[in-house]
């Protein structure tokens, strides 16, 4: 038990240090792309059968704007474009409720985004807010992981 709340924490301090200081609301994609995320960062398994007891839903993070925490919810969608990436929760867009944002210059890391689509997922990181919903941009797979 506590070697899992050690890789928390250590993935937990690689992403913030990772992630962009930019609070404002728009984001600049150029300047986000150029960040690097922390290439010591430990890999969590892709698909766990236990969910973080800690984790709060995808419909509360409007909630926690600011906070970086685990989220947990149903990818309803998955759209991708050449510059940004988009798993969106709850709902599809544009009544989703929640999104998570993987820019172009971190996809590859990530390998076929269509796989989080229709599943229940954890997502952690620091939670934004874009056009007044809540998001959070994630930076390497390791944000991620699958519930079955």
């Amino acid at each position: 038990m506590n070697t899992m709340k050690m890789l928390r924490m250590l993935i937990l301090v690689a992403l913030i240090s990772s992630c962009t200081k930019n609070k404002q609301d728009e984001i600049n994609i150029k300047n986000a792309e150029t960040e690097k995320a922390n290439p010591n960062v430990i890999k969590s398994n892709e698909t766990s059968s236990t969910a973080n007891a800690d984790a709060i839903s995808c419909n509360d993070a409007s909630k926690h704007v600011g906070d970086s925490l685990t989220v947990r919810g149903y990818v309803a969608d998955v759209f991708e474009s050449e510059k940004v990436s988009y798993l969106n929760f709850g709902k599809k867009f544009p009544r989703n409720v929640f999104t998570c944002t993987i820019f172009a210059g971190s996809a590859g890391s990530f390998g076929e985004l269509k796989k989080y689509s229709g599943r229940q997922v954890e997502v952690t990181g620091k939670i934004t807010s874009y056009k007044n919903k809540p998001q959070m941009i994630l930076w390497t797979e390791a944000q991620i992981r699958i519930l079955e």
